[in-house]
């Protein structure tokens, strides 16, 4: 929940956000460039990043202090009505579209490789410098 001094209406958008959005929401109102490497996208209609980003969450089970390597976890990657998980070190991934399963129930990575594959290239293109 967001208010803006002068604002006279409120707005709902139904559109996918966590607390990763926050931050390029408030740059976006101070009138602040996004930088590249902020994770989330401005939730305002006149963003400066598009929704078609993908948004990530990371989960770390465990890493080693000395090596700095992330040993288990997972990282999830949210664009439009897909949300694909790749497990590590399993190297396994699902797929859901969260749009007609919001439980994320229905794992869609066998019937949809190209979008799954697509999705990976996305998660190992941001974070594969930490996944080595």
């Amino acid at each position: 929940l967001i208010a803006v001094p002068g604002q006279t209406v409120g707005v709902v958008d139904s559109s996918d956000a966590d607390l990763t959005d926050v931050a390029p929401t408030i740059l976006q109102l101070a009138g602040i460039d996004i930088p590249s490497w902020i994770e989330g996208h401005a939730l305002l209609p006149y963003s400066k990043t598009s929704v078609t980003e993908p948004s990530f969450a990371v989960s770390l089970a465990s890493s080693s202090v000395f090596t700095r390597t992330p040993a288990t976890g997972a990282i999830a990657a949210t664009r439009g009505d897909y949300k694909y998980v790749w497990y590590f070190p399993s190297d396994r991934g699902t797929l859901f579209d969260i749009s007609r399963d919001p439980e994320e129930t229905e794992d869609l990575a066998e019937d949809r490789p190209h979008v799954a594959a697509q999705m990976r290239a996305t998660i190992q293109q941001r974070f594969g410098k930490y996944l080595k």
